[in-house]
């Protein structure tokens, strides 16, 4: 299969009734509710754990992200989030700066936020996990349009509710690729990657389901080359396009006149 193409889906609507944002530690989901204000733990195959209330505060969630150890959970009606335990007991809370007041998701990556916000169209960076603002880049969508943020580590992933497909770029903000949501998956709010499972997940507060994606292909997982008689695992490989070089994001090969993706 390839980054993008539709796995399936499984049913929160029995606990939820708005779910919003979307985020994994590595074992389970967790999904936000905005009616409910309550966050909701999942595993990967869509069996319910257990939930917990937010803090009084904490009225107005929209989404979530979490390292591990804490979960962090935005506050929709101004620029304060709140940080909470794995099991949801309330710790603290900061606040972005003023300008960043649109947060429609974020993650971490390696000890810094990033904060995609609808109402600027641009993606926000913290230096820390303390609202230290870095900088911020456009999204290269209308206002209002975008939704979520996921990360490998490496890429940006979020979602375009103008033409419902999701974009993946560089942390940096650069054009890397695309691909379209399930034709069902009409009310898209946010999205998440898991490197166990390589999936996405996609939360829609219209139908109750969380859509369920491929990830990301190991370009040169399963690629070798020869060196001095030994066989190397190809990591990584680049194309030079108007002498700048880029990563290759997949490799097909024809087989009996069709393409087949290279794994």
């Amino acid at each position: 299969m390839a980054e993008g193409d539709y796995v399936g889906t499984f049913d929160v609507s029995a606990k939820t009734s708005q779910p919003v944002g979307i985020t994994n530690d590595g074992s389970f989901l967790y999904i936000v509710d905005r009616d409910n204000k309550k966050v909701y733990k999942y595993s990967f195959a869509g069996v319910y754990q257990s939930e917990w209330a937010l803090t009084g505060a904490n009225d107005s969630p929209q989404t979530l992200c979490t390292d591990g150890t804490s979960i962090w959970v935005d506050q929709w009606v101004d620029t304060t989030v709140y940080r909470y335990s794995m099991t949801g007991t309330y710790q603290d809370s900061g606040d972005r700066i003023s300008e960043n007041d649109g947060c429609i998701g974020f993650c971490i990556i390696s000890g810094k936020f990033y904060v995609n916000d609808f109402r600027k169209a641009k993606i926000y960076k913290y230096s820390d996990l303390n609202w230290t603002y870095d900088t911020s880049w456009s999204t290269g969508l209308g206002v209002n349009q975008g939704r979520g943020l996921a990360t490998d580590g490496t890429y940006l992933w979020f979602i375009d509710c103008g033409d419902m497909k999701v974009y993946k770029k560089t942390q940096a903000g650069a054009d890397v690729s695309n691909w379209a949501l399930h034709a069902n998956n009409t009310d898209p709010r946010c999205i998440t990657y898991d490197s166990g499972t390589n999936q996405f997940y996609v939360t829609d507060a219209t139908d109750l389901l969380v859509y369920i994606y491929e990830g990301p292909a190991a370009v040169g997982t399963n690629m070798k080359i020869n060196i001095g008689d030994t066989w190397k695992d190809v990591e990584s490989m680049k194309i030079n396009i108007g002498d700048e070089w880029k990563d290759v994001e997949s490799v097909k090969i024809n087989i009996g006149d069709a393409w087949k993706t290279v794994y």
